[in-house]
């Protein structure tokens, strides 16, 4: 609900020329002003746009999703590279990929990354903290792997936080997915 109600905010901000592709155009009492994303960091609304991956955290407009081929383990950096709405991949890997996520925190609620398997390796996606990742009947998981022999091309996982934990399902149909506690 909160998600809708910002990206319709959004979406009147843009219609209004009041968001531009470098920020916030504010009206002061005298004159008209921007304001940098990157200068509003600390506000509820822009952390919000950042984390559905509307907006940047240099001010960039979001409209299409990242995504990023990983040959080698990874951890995931939600501040500087790795916007909400990312997608990643094993493409090119001729290994197994983890993907680490953060440790869930508040400012994070919100954030989703999709997990998609192009090589036939095993991809893992973890938690940096233990016990914080829900899955199916577990709600004190470390991971969930795309790793049985024969499913993991087009396997897919989806990771989203809620502030306190990472839900991380398999979406992909006619796939396995491993869970380790």
């Amino acid at each position: 609900m909160v998600s809708m109600i910002v990206t319709t905010l959004f979406l009147a901000l843009c219609v209004l020329g009041l968001l531009t592709a470098v920020g916030l155009v504010l009206l002061g009492k005298r004159r008209v002003r921007t304001v940098y994303a990157s200068q509003l960091t600390e506000e509820p609304t822009i952390r919000h746009l950042i984390a559905l991956g509307l907006l940047g955290s240099v001010g960039q407009l979001n409209l299409v999703a990242r995504i990023s081929a990983k040959t080698a383990d990874y951890t995931i950096l939600p501040y500087t590279v790795d916007s909400s709405g990312t997608i990643f991949t094993n493409r090119g890997a001729g290994g197994a990929v983890i993907f680490t996520l953060p440790a869930p925190v508040p400012l994070l609620a919100g954030y989703r990354y999709i997990f998609k398997v192009h090589a036939n390796q095993n991809v893992t996606v973890a938690t940096a903290t233990a016990d914080t990742l829900i899955a199916l009947n577990d709600v004190a998981a470390d991971s969930v792997a795309a790793s049985t022999t024969n499913e993991k091309i087009g396997a897919q996982l989806e990771a989203i936080c809620d502030g306190t934990s990472w839900f991380v399902s398999g979406i992909a149909v006619g796939h396995t997915y491993t869970i380790a506690t």
